[in-house]
């Protein structure tokens, strides 16, 4: 199914054609950044990074199935490359262009935008296993499409909009931010006919300064929703509520939670083998992810779901069948004796996340003998409340029963002078990874979380590398 064609993309882009389309090229559906993301009929964006510069990749976009280019740069395209190429002056500017227009052209698509300080990819996961046909494995679901990973900056709400396929009826868009107004401005993009905020909590302080800044952030992605449109939300955030109240939204709002009424009372959440089942409105759901937190986000999926006209026993089948996101409570096990069990929640942390986190790890099995074991990583961006956050954090851990706390990194090292912790580095460096990896013994059950910029991943391969002799099972 064709839905634009390559003179329409030249003039709303402002572009002029370095090589033209000829008579057997077809327009592209889909786009890419990356060439490891590229399918065969894709459209390529060459973007000059402070690593490398995308034109030097053209080549490998055009041999993986691109069948056109965007670049900003006629004298960096290599000789030879053989599929359209539109010079640009700013290929930002034009992927947004592109991606407004597309959501527009797939006939009656839904955009069902997800925010919030936490879980907003395990959330995409989730509203998407609830809603569409392929990942519910049968009869009952839509046609959609969702992010393949954490795609919510500013390329990669385009991109991800980009990839509705034709005959798509919904796609789940992913929203992020760091500095204000940015989910306005992504919104705009994306024109969500729908929005889901999964909580709000002290992430990015450091460039928005208070809770309720980050409440009228997280709120703004409501403000172009018309009336017609769902904003699903967590009950018992005031915060929230305010600053919904204040964005002047027209959409219908719901809120669930456990207090609520009839069809949106989140009841009977429950550790059950594999996952975590609850209740919503009576009906059950399970999903195979850890913690409490993870039934709040799937019951919000399951509310937006509903407001497809997805039947309740087809998004049971989707949740049920969802996979966890790397490196979001990922589970694996090193086959020592007694097997070591690792909870590898490191792709980012707040203080909300941490205490999440350390809540499934304190509700984990373990084995006789064994320990539950914290290694925490610093968490980033927090600004003034730095200090005091990683002190509550710490003071968590240690309410919650966990049997040994490691930190890494100044910020937790600070904090442990006054609150302690069972092991602490005051760097994030290789060898202080090398040292926490020495501390966890055979039995042991090993939560590792931190913010990104912590790259506490580390710790997992250091760990398989020193009991590689006994073989390990991800």
């Amino acid at each position: 199914m064709t839905l634009w064609g390559f003179d329409e993309i030249a003039e709303r882009t402002g572009g002029r054609w370095l090589r033209a389309p000829g008579k057997g090229d077809r327009p592209p559906v889909g786009a890419a950044i990356d060439t490891r993301e590229i399918k065969p009929g894709m459209l390529f964006a060459a973007f000059k990074g402070e690593a490398t510069d995308g034109h030097l990749h053209l080549p490998a976009a055009a041999k993986a199935g691109a069948v056109m280019a965007i670049v900003t740069d006629a004298d960096a395209v290599p000789a030879g490359v053989d599929i359209p190429l539109l010079l640009v002056a700013d290929a930002r500017a034009a992927l947004a262009t592109l991606a407004s227009w597309w959501r527009d052209l797939v006939p009656g698509l839904k955009v069902i935008a997800i925010t919030g300080s936490n879980g907003k990819t395990t959330t995409c996961r989730l509203m998407h296993a609830a809603a569409c046909t392929e990942a519910v494995g049968g009869a009952g679901g839509l046609r959609g499409t969702a992010p393949s990973k954490s795609f919510n900056n500013e390329l990669g709400v385009p991109i991800t909009l980009l990839n509705a396929r034709p005959d798509d009826r919904v796609l789940v868009c992913e929203v992020g931010m760091s500095t204000p107004g940015e989910i306005a401005a992504r919104c705009r993009t994306a024109r969500p006919d729908a929005a889901i905020i999964t909580t709000v909590a002290e992430a990015h302080f450091a460039g928005l300064g208070s809770l309720e800044a980050i409440a009228k952030e997280k709120a703004s992605v409501t403000v172009g929703i018309g009336s017609d449109g769902l904003v699903v939300v967590p009950a018992g955030l005031p915060v929230l509520d305010d600053a919904l109240g204040a964005c002047g939204t027209k959409a219908r709002i719901v809120r669930v939670g456990p207090d609520e009424a009839g069809g949106t009372r989140l009841g009977d959440v429950r550790t059950v083998p594999g996952g975590t089942a609850f209740t919503l409105g009576g009906a059950a759901f399970t999903v195979p992810l850890a913690g409490a937190h993870n039934a709040s986000n799937a019951a919000l999926a399951v509310v937006v779901a509903r407001w497809l006209g997805v039947p309740d026993d087809a998004i049971a089948r989707g949740l049920a069948s969802s996979e966890p996101v790397p490196m979001r409570l990922e589970r694996s096990v090193i086959a020592t004796e007694p097997p070591i069990t690792i909870i590898n929640d490191a792709y980012n942390a707040n203080p909300g996340s941490m205490r999440a986190a350390i809540a499934v790890l304190a509700d984990a099995p373990v084995i006789e003998g064994g320990r539950r074991v914290a290694v925490l990583g610093d968490m980033l961006e927090l600004g003034s409340i730095t200090h005091r956050a990683h002190m509550d954090v710490l003071t968590a851990a240690r309410d919650a029963g966990i049997d040994a706390v490691c930190t890494l990194g100044p910020s937790f090292a600070a904090a442990a002078m006054e609150t302690g912790s069972d092991h602490s580095e005051p760097t994030t460096d290789d060898a202080a990874v090398a040292r926490i990896a020495s501390l966890v013994h055979p039995g042991d059950t090993v939560l590792i979380k931190g913010s990104r910029g912590v790259r506490l991943e580390r710790l997992v391969r250091e760990l398989r590398q020193r009991h590689a002799h006994a073989g390990s099972n991800a």
